[in-house]
């Protein structure tokens, strides 16, 4: 089972690099409590250009993945996907409870 927050918004996947992209937003987020900036986002990425930075969270943006303000430091926001409430309880971070199923999904780390 795919991870709650990367499954698919509004019918689209990401590509790799935005898949990318979103899990080092996550991870930040997790870790200072507020987001990066396109500049932290470019250097982790081994992007040149704030422009691509901007292309890639402005697609996450579309597929309803991040929310932001345009102009604004440190603005984006994971948007939380909606899970059928009467299949899963979210245990933690990292376990679903399937509740059809009576089992665990825990979110696979690399």
């Amino acid at each position: 089972m795919a991870e709650v927050g990367t499954m698919a918004a509004r019918g689209r996947k990401m590509t790799r690099r935005q898949s990318e992209i979103f899990e080092f937003i996550k991870e930040y987020i997790r870790h200072h409590r507020y987001s990066p900036t396109y500049q932290t986002i470019a250097d982790e990425m081994g992007l040149s250009s704030l422009a691509s930075v901007s292309k890639h969270l402005q697609n996450l943006k579309a597929q309803g993945r991040i929310d932001f303000t345009p102009n604004l430091a440190h603005s984006i926001k994971i948007v939380k996907q909606r899970v059928d409430n009467s299949r899963f309880e979210l245990e933690s971070p990292d376990r679903l409870w399937d509740k059809r199923l009576k089992c665990y999904w825990i979110k696979e780390t690399k």
